[in-house]
């Protein structure tokens, strides 16, 4: 049931560092071939919807994308590193994934407006509730 829970919760992770590492240029270039060229946005066309989904939901500024990229790049890279250490038990890789989430979302409440953190942990109950398996 914890290993759900922990999955649930690397999936939102994911899911946001999805949605802050897009580029707006992506919203706004529909031929395939736009990105072609550009190193890192080949990834991001797959995901293109959901993350401009959230990104629009929440109103990021402009400033707040640009502080949030970092933030979502290093939790990937490192909830990569902790997913394929051999060394770790499951139970230790889910202690430290969502050690790694929850200091994660500390960094991006303190960029969010109060209303965007409300917002936000909205869609994440929403998205828990539809995804709870019973």
């Amino acid at each position: 049931m914890i290993y759900r829970f922990i999955q649930r919760i690397v999936v939102v992770a994911a899911i946001m560092g999805a949605c802050i590492a897009a580029r707006p240029v992506l919203a706004q270039n529909s031929t395939p071939s736009g990105n072609a060229g550009q190193p890192g946005l080949g990834v991001a066309k797959h995901h293109k919807g959901p993350r401009m989904a959230i990104w629009k939901q929440l109103g990021l500024t402009k400033d707040q994308k640009t502080a949030l990229r970092p933030i979502m790049k290093d939790q990937r890279t490192q909830a990569k590193a902790i997913r394929t250490n051999q060394s770790l038990s499951m139970k230790q890789k889910r202690a430290q994934l969502r050690a790694l989430h929850m200091q994660t979302m500390r960094k991006v409440n303190k960029i969010l407006t109060p209303g965007q953190r409300a917002k936000l942990h909205a869609m994440m109950m929403k998205w828990r509730k539809n995804h709870h398996r019973r």
